[in-house]
């Protein structure tokens, strides 16, 4: 370095930690400090990565004050990601970022709950081959929104988006979050015997708020059992 420096070829760039206004509380703010630092201690193409992600998805925070951040607004997030297609290891690359921020906030006494950390990543299964062509499939889905009875027009609903039918017979409201925008399938009842989360698509939500079945116990109820089951 040091004859480098002498015949003038060594070009070196001073880094430094910019002050921190902590009166500023705006999320953007607190980004942008956060970004600064993460500049002197990875690489200019990770920093690049950061950015691009912010401007994309996280800026929608911007004007929010970090402290009045939750969990159901990162939630929602990440759910509105997955709903535009997005791969759920696109959205765990958001929660990386923001983990990381609001501990950095947490240190500097601006914050003292991290909201990001039990944000889940949905595990968005929707592969389900209809062996149909667009148009078919867009039939098919016309004739379930037209189906007569309401009860069996969810579950086929459901089924449209990729469930299974006992994962859908045996779901309960309280398997619903509405304000997370998400369901979960029990692990007794998923075929991975895993407990499983998926978005609530705008259509299941529709569905879901228009439905009455007491809003308790099993969503599908059977007349003869504490569900609907396959032999009904």
């Amino acid at each position: 370095k040091e004859t480098l420096k002498q015949k003038g070829t060594l070009v070196t760039k001073d880094k430094s930690i910019p002050k921190i206004d902590t009166t500023d509380r705006k999320f953007k703010s607190i980004y942008a400090a956060w970004i600064a630092r993460k500049a002197i201690e990875v690489s200019p193409s990770t920093v690049r990565m950061y950015n691009g992600s912010y401007r994309v998805w996280i800026k929608k925070l911007d004007n929010k004050i970090i402290d009045e951040i939750t969990e159901d607004d990162i939630q929602n997030l990440i759910n509105e990601m997955i709903n535009e297609g997005k791969k759920p290891r696109t959205a765990q690359s958001i929660k990386q970022i923001l983990r990381p921020l609001f501990n950095y906030a947490i240190d500097l006494n601006i914050i003292q709950v991290n909201p990001a950390i039990k944000v889940e990543i949905p595990s968005f299964d929707n592969s389900i081959d209809f062996q149909l062509t667009d148009e078919k499939r867009a039939d098919l889905y016309n004739e379930i929104l037209e189906y007569s009875h309401q009860k069996y027009r969810g579950i086929m609903l459901f089924l449209y988006f990729g469930r299974r039918l006992n994962e859908v017979l045996t779901l309960q409201w309280k398997n619903i979050n509405f304000n997370q925008m998400t369901y979960t399938i029990e692990d007794t009842y998923s075929k991975i015997r895993r407990r499983q989360e998926y978005p609530l698509l705008k259509p299941l939500q529709d569905f879901l708020e228009e439905y009455s079945s007491g809003k308790t116990g099993y969503i599908f109820k059977g007349q003869k059992t504490k569900h609907v089951t396959k032999n009904t």
